[in-house]
């Protein structure tokens, strides 16, 4: 079988594994890879080819595309390309289209070798970018688990993306509280991006909040005083400033719970700066509220280390 580049079809394709739907669209055999590049960015899955029927010319592909779509097959929604995945769609494939594999993967390698590695690599990119979009939903969602094994998707794809591990240690952070793991997620955005403010000030804050606080004291007043020489006029580098002062905490937090007596976060915190202040049994009362608001929420991770603070009471 000899592909031209100018011959015209209509095909028929999915991402792999979804058995509800296939998308119906028509292509030459130059455009195809244009066509179908989005798809491949999807759930880190390649699209199955499902069936090419070739056509006489553009003009018959694009007649036999709007007779599939608008009449012979049902679409899922009136304003995209996809149809539900009948028994008549199966008929077409079967009746109307290529069913040999091996024409399909060579149609398949063909595609891919006409755009050599500038394609490939511009193929790779926007799968990074489709990841990082879906995980950052992830993590405005605070789905962190998802956003967590997105990211870690995106590098990968992108192993020197600053900003992914900016997002991958904020989703660390909520999903398993301050720590060594969560730190080094912030210093490897900070050793890509040396300018990035944010990650100074997420970085600072978690060593503030790590069990070890007093080994970690002289890094976190390095990280926020970074941020404040980076952007002196930011207000969040000067109020993370005034993490190191736990009476200032200890009143801040004070006010969050009088406002919102359900904020986990600033039991914990609050309970943080008490320990440190060596107030532990007003430490430990807001540590074990902290956790029982944790456990009435039926979170059975501990992510804000609760219990390392408790044994420490003991």
């Amino acid at each position: 079988m000899n592909l031209k580049r100018e011959q015209y079809f209509v095909y028929a394709w999915r991402y792999e594994g979804d058995a509800i739907a296939c998308k119906i669209g028509k292509s030459s055999v130059g455009a195809f890879w244009g066509r179908t590049a989005p798809a491949r960015t999807h759930d880190y899955r390649d699209i199955e080819i499902l069936g090419i029927q070739l056509c006489d010319s553009e003009a018959d592909a694009k007649s036999q595309e709007k007779y599939l779509r608008n009449k012979r097959f049902e679409r899922v929604r009136p304003d995209r390309e996809w149809v539900y995945l009948t028994d008549d769609v199966w008929n077409w494939i079967n009746t109307d289209c290529m069913e040999n594999p091996p024409q399909l993967k060579e149609f398949d390698v063909f595609t891919n070798h006409r755009q050599g590695k500038k394609g490939e690599e511009r193929n790779i990119t926007e799968k990074a970018r489709q990841r990082k979009k879906r995980a950052k939903e992830k993590l405005d969602a605070e789905e962190y688990e998802a956003a967590l094994e997105g990211f870690d998707g995106v590098l990968e794809l992108r192993p020197n993306d600053a900003e992914t591990y900016f997002y991958l240690g904020i989703a660390r952070y909520e999903l398993e509280g301050p720590g060594y793991a969560v730190v080094d997620n912030f210093g490897e955005a900070i050793r890509l991006k040396p300018d990035m403010v944010e990650a100074y000030l997420y970085r600072g804050e978690c060593k503030v909040f790590m069990a070890d606080f007093r080994e970690q004291y002289d890094n976190a007043i390095a990280d926020f005083d970074k941020a404040i020489q980076l952007e002196p006029d930011s207000a969040a580098a000067y109020v993370a400033r005034g993490l190191t002062d736990f009476d200032e905490i200890v009143c801040f937090y004070d006010e969050v719970i009088r406002l919102n007596p359900q904020d986990v976060k600033a039991y914990f915190y609050r309970g943080v700066a008490k320990f440190y202040l060596n107030q532990g049994e007003e430490a430990k009362q807001d540590f074990l509220i902290a956790k029982q608001l944790v456990e009435q929420a039926g979170n059975t991770c501990n992510i804000f280390r609760v219990d390392q603070y408790l044994h420490l009471l003991k």
